[in-house]
């Protein structure tokens, strides 16, 4: 099977389950995914995205050699999809590494402040910053003081959720 044909000819969760079992713990198939996620195409890049945030959710030690670049890519205008698994697989990863901390920091905060982002993006920011915090903790100061911002102006439940869950966290 190839992944780029794959994820041409079908987007449903039936398809992006077999891509991901195809993956398994192959980094070779997982490139080769990653190819398609950085991909010039959006389409392409949108579809590749579902299948890597359920990578990152089991088996963040294949997303790890690309955290890097998945942050950096965040820097200019995506494709929301792009944005959420990103997130997500933040989110869900054990431990963010020392060096890619001050960047995922940086992304997330700007997510977090647009109040134009979608609200599973700004919520998987959330929880991204209080990770952060666990190791930085210079930053629970700004951060709760966001948060608190956000709960006076935002009625969205996943960031009412979010926001209430990461204040009891960083208190």
């Amino acid at each position: 099977m190839n992944i780029r044909e794959s994820l041409e000819q079908e987007h449903s969760k039936t398809q992006t389950l077999r891509i991901v079992a195809l993956i398994g713990n192959d980094t070779a198939r997982m490139s080769a995914l990653m190819t398609c996620f950085f991909d010039s195409d959006w389409l392409i890049c949108q579809r590749a995205a579902w299948a890597v945030g359920l990578i990152g959710e089991k088996n963040a030690h294949l997303i790890a050699p690309y955290l890097e670049q998945m942050l950096l890519n965040l820097k200019t205008p995506q494709h929301d999809a792009i944005a959420r698994n990103t997130m997500r697989v933040l989110r869900d990863m054990p431990d963010i590494p020392d060096d890619s901390l001050g960047l995922a920091a940086d992304v997330s905060f700007t997510f977090l402040e647009d109040p134009t982002v979608a609200i599973a993006i700004r919520a998987f920011s959330m929880r991204v910053l209080e990770k952060i915090c666990r190791k930085v903790p210079e930053l629970k100061d700004e951060l709760r003081g966001l948060i608190e911002t956000l709960l006076e102006q935002e009625k969205a439940p996943g960031i009412v959720s979010a926001g209430r869950s990461v204040l009891k966290q960083i208190k």
